[in-house]
């Protein structure tokens, strides 16, 4: 069967790993670019602090850590999405084959994308606002467990860990449509 070759392909793998090799990537430089923005060109007052390495990167490994795991997601959830919509349309569904028909395939995948990446994401950040948020690279695990001692019941920590999901993806979803149609539009029309 085409459609079992199609989704069971290792090109979803690949997707996964370029993903991951470029979050890290991104969460890299996140954290040195934010301090610089925060206490460079948001805090004036701060100018007479000098600038440190180890003030630059605190926090670096949580950050590629979690870059990492969300743009692996995102990327594999875009490319099987786009995959699933093309053949239910085009090969189920026996629809003629349009650039606005692609756009709309693209925007649908890039919401499926952005849903994915919130999902992922949005539990590793509640849990570490949640518990206080100190940016080391060994405090991931001691504190979940606080997390979890926190909210002794399974529904209590899925409650935490959750907070905000309907509001997170009512506005992720459309901008990552919206992004992808965008995108699609432009290469077919450049």
């Amino acid at each position: 069967d085409d459609a079992a070759a199609m989704f069971a392909g290792r090109r979803y793998l690949m997707e996964a790993c370029a993903g991951f090799i470029g979050g890290a990537a991104g969460g890299f430089v996140e954290r040195p670019l934010r301090y610089v923005a925060h206490h460079r060109i948001l805090s004036p007052v701060k100018l007479l602090e000098p600038v440190t390495v180890s003030n630059a990167f605190k926090g670096c490994t949580w950050a590629v850590y979690r870059q990492a795991v969300c743009h692996a997601v995102f990327f594999s959830a875009f490319s099987y999405s786009h995959d699933m919509h093309r053949w239910l349309w085009y090969r189920y569904m026996d629809a003629e084959r349009t650039s606005w028909r692609d756009a709309c395939i693209t925007a649908a995948s890039g919401c499926m994308a952005g849903g994915s990446y919130r999902l992922i994401s949005l539990p590793m950040l509640n849990i570490y606002h949640e518990t206080g948020g100190a940016l080391r690279p060994w405090s991931f695990q001691p504190r979940t467990a606080q997390f979890l001692k926190k909210h002794t019941t399974a529904k209590s920590a899925f409650k935490a860990a959750y907070s905000g999901l309907g509001y997170s993806m009512a506005w992720i979803m459309p901008i990552t449509g919206a992004a992808f149609l965008v995108y699609e539009r432009l290469i077919v029309n450049l």
